[in-house]
């Protein structure tokens, strides 16, 4: 019987640590996902019955913008909604226009957590300072910065759609 209850231990051991039992040794994240996936009607009375589902993940530049925006989840799925909404379906199908739709998502919350949170305001600042400063940036960022997906200013560094549907009838 203790042979069952120690092996037992070793199996649970890592999923409990996995699951965040094994205490804040990391950094914490700057990861905030917009869940449950969004669903939206979308296109023009022409196109109506289209739809848009997308899961929508925000990547902030600092974990403490990540933690207060998290306290304005409601508006900033409201803002997201906005801004899905008034898109065409052939906007939402092309590349160009996720790009457009992720780069908007990323201007309307950085500027509403600024004007919710104002010492946001200031670290917002801070972090446009310091990457102006900061000549020698790794060539990833060099890469995220020229393909629009990442910028230095503002809170959110960048808007995430790890899944994206357009349904048009």
């Amino acid at each position: 019987m203790r042979q069952f209850t120690v092996l037992l231990l070793a199996l649970c051991a890592p999923v409990a640590l996995a699951a965040g039992g094994g205490g804040d040794d990391g950094p914490p994240s700057t990861y905030l996902e917009l869940s449950p996936a969004f669903v939206v009607n979308i296109g023009d009375e022409d196109e109506a019955g289209s739809y848009a589902k997308a899961e929508v993940t925000l990547r902030f530049h600092e974990a403490e913008a990540r933690k207060k925006a998290e306290a304005h989840k409601p508006w900033l799925r409201h803002e997201v909604v906005m801004l899905m909404s008034d898109r065409s379906v052939d906007e939402l199908r092309s590349a160009e226009g996720q790009d457009t739709l992720r780069s908007d998502i990323r201007k309307a919350v950085s500027e509403r957590l600024v004007s919710e949170v104002p010492e946001l305001e200031q670290a917002s600042g801070k972090d446009q300072a310091d990457s102006e400063e900061n000549d020698g940036s790794s060539e990833a960022e060099a890469e995220d910065e020229a393909e629009g997906e990442a910028s230095s200013s503002g809170l959110v560094r960048e808007v995430l759609l790890p899944n994206f549907i357009v349904q048009a009838r």
